[in-house]
């Protein structure tokens, strides 16, 4: 293995979205002839700090461009790198105390399917069903 192909493997692995390989890898190397490896690495980490956290919200997960084209677009330039971290701000996740989580059980009325979930006690949640139905509390209070 060259030294360039084993910097095109340090930058792939860098990268927090590991879909596409082949093209992603094309991509890469076509960077790589336009910009130093030390700065597309530096970039690519950076870039990864930012939306790695979420990884477990799909809704935001989804925007996180494939890797073919976050590197033929250039996206590691300032600009595209202030752009992410606008869509992309820290989280700040806080947690409730044990006492002030409650276990409920819903039930949708139109299709039957059932769903347990974790509240914060006071909130005013209204769970939906997955299949596009509104979901009705059980009366029983699941204490865990």
């Amino acid at each position: 293995m060259t030294d360039r192909e084993k910097q095109v493997n340090a930058i792939w692995q860098a990268y927090p979205k590991k879909l596409d390989k082949q093209p992603g890898l094309k991509a890469i190397r076509s960077a790589l002839k336009r910009v130093e490896y030390e700065t597309l690495l530096k970039a690519v980490k950076a870039y990864s700090a930012i939306v790695s956290p979420y990884k477990d919200e799909p809704e935001k997960w989804l925007i996180v461009p494939y890797p073919q084209k976050w590197f033929n677009r250039d996206r590691w330039e300032a600009e595209a790198m202030a752009e992410a971290r606008m869509r992309f701000p820290p989280l700040q996740r806080t947690y409730p105390e044990k006492s002030q989580i409650r276990w409920y059980t819903y039930v949708c009325v139109d299709c039957g399917h059932k769903f347990t979930t974790v509240h914060e006690r006071g909130s005013d949640v209204e769970p939906r069903c997955s299949f596009g139905c509104e979901y009705q509390a059980q009366a029983r209070n699941n204490a865990r």
